[in-house]
């Protein structure tokens, strides 16, 4: 861990940052979902992002399986 004795931090860096930016894209998904259709559809938008998250993790994982790092 000598070697790379900044890795640690650089990645709670990253982790925090991602996060935030998850934030403010929810945000802004969430405001231009209620200004271009209702309020009622948030929950069908955020739960379409999920249901592709999740696909294109399994797709991402079928490509390129653990054994092949």
């Amino acid at each position: 861990m000598k070697a790379a004795s900044h890795s640690q931090a650089l990645a709670g860096t990253l982790n925090v940052s991602m996060a935030n930016a998850g934030i403010g894209l929810g945000a802004l998904i969430g405001g231009a979902t209620i200004k271009h259709w209702d309020l009622a559809d948030v929950g069908y938008v955020a739960a379409s992002i999920a249901v592709s998250a999740a696909a294109l993790a399994m797709i991402i994982r079928r490509l390129w399986p653990s054994g092949d790092r």
